[in-house]
């Protein structure tokens, strides 16, 4: 996968859950369709954070669960995870890098907007 594109909505609800998460990291999963080289986020779904520092994120595993099922019923798929980086750029980190999802896109949203990447290389990051 080459390129992402975000749904106003998609957008909104990861700009929305960095902030509401202050000081902390917020996290989540992508929901979406794929299409050739191309994925579309429909919703950007946060999921609570276990580690809850500035620092770390992990999914919670019962809202991990939670969303997957209710992507299957809205015949959705779960493209990659997000999380935001409270105090920094949108940067993948050594840690990052190191433990994200490598066969799925991840975002981060940072403070100076949202990138995308996978398998260590940055993914193309639109809007409709």
């Amino acid at each position: 996968m080459s390129a992402l594109r975000l749904s106003d909505r998609a957008r909104a609800e990861l700009l929305r859950a960095r902030e509401r998460a202050q000081p902390a990291e917020a996290c989540g999963l992508l929901l979406g369709v794929r299409s050739g080289d191309e994925a579309r986020v429909v919703r950007a779904v946060r999921v609570r954070n276990r580690a809850g520092g500035a620092q770390r994120f992990s999914l919670c595993p019962q809202g991990w669960m939670r969303v997957e099922l209710a992507a299957r019923q809205q015949n959705l798929e779960v493209l990659g995870p997000w999380h935001s980086h409270p105090d920094q750029p949108a940067v993948p980190s050594a840690l990052d890098l190191a433990h994200g999802w490598h066969e799925r896109p991840n975002l981060i949203v940072g403070t100076d907007g949202i990138r995308g990447w996978q398998e260590q290389r940055e993914l193309s990051v639109s809007s409709d």
